[in-house]
């Protein structure tokens, strides 16, 4: 599977180091979660480097930063799970630097993996940083995030949802014990944290969807939807 796309506007020397970077990407990434796969990695890339058309960046740290952001992963019900990006970041730097990148730019990479995290809730301090959250985030909602909501799941042997209880009115929602709690414990919340226009109008038409399968699922297991992107905002008190 290729990863970069032969169009990509750079130099000769810079295509030579995403080239290798990429073969060492494909050789390393880890295998067996198809929520954090390679074509999630392909599907972030595209949309980091749509954003770079209007937000500006420089590719030679974004492109690597977004390859390489989920070159460690860890299972969302590990006691580790908050380390992920830290584990991330170091990887990456050890990973770029016989490929040819400058100890600074490295150190920006290294960067924008480790605040790419939503679970460590750091605010971008780039531009790469943002283009690389928004992407990252924009993944987790819409049709995609729905698929890779339940495959995450799925690997913890986690259900669906509890049995004989309304999803849409409980007081405390756990991901961990069931998977359709993730769309409340953290999904809802995605499109306010977006950090650029684009991404948050994106975002909002993702979740849109997302609501219409809560109202079908709602409607299926006897449950009451989600009627309206109003009463959805409640959720977040």
């Amino acid at each position: 599977m290729k990863l970069l796309d032969d169009s990509l506007n750079v130099d000769s020397q810079v295509w030579d180091r995403l080239r290798n970077l990429e073969d060492r990407v494909i050789e390393l990434f880890p295998k067996g979660d198809p929520s954090h796969d390679l074509l999630h990695l392909k599907r972030v890339l595209k949309t980091a480097l749509f954003l770079a058309t209007t937000e500006g960046g420089n590719l030679e740290i974004l492109i690597p930063a977004v390859l390489l952001h989920d070159i460690v992963q860890v299972p969302k019900n590990s006691p580790e799970r908050s380390s992920t990006s830290e584990m991330a970041a170091l990887k990456a730097s050890e990973i770029l630097e016989p490929l040819g990148w400058s100890k600074d730019d490295i150190k920006k990479i290294a960067q924008a993996v480790l605040e790419h995290s939503y679970s460590r809730g750091l605010a971008a301090t780039s531009v790469e940083s943002a283009i690389l959250q928004d992407s990252d985030r924009l993944d987790a909602l819409g049709a995609i995030g729905l698929m890779r909501m339940v495959s995450c799941g799925t690997l913890m042997g986690t259900p669906f949802y509890e049995d004989s209880i309304d999803v849409f009115s409980k007081n405390t929602y756990e991901d961990r014990k069931y998977i359709i709690d993730h769309v409340f414990t953290k999904l809802i919340r995605l499109p306010e944290l977006m950090n650029f226009q684009w991404s948050q109008a994106e975002a909002r038409k993702r979740f849109e969807f997302m609501e219409h399968f809560l109202r079908q699922l709602g409607a299926e297991t006897q449950q009451s939807p989600i009627n309206s992107e109003k009463d959805a905002t409640r959720y977040l008190s």
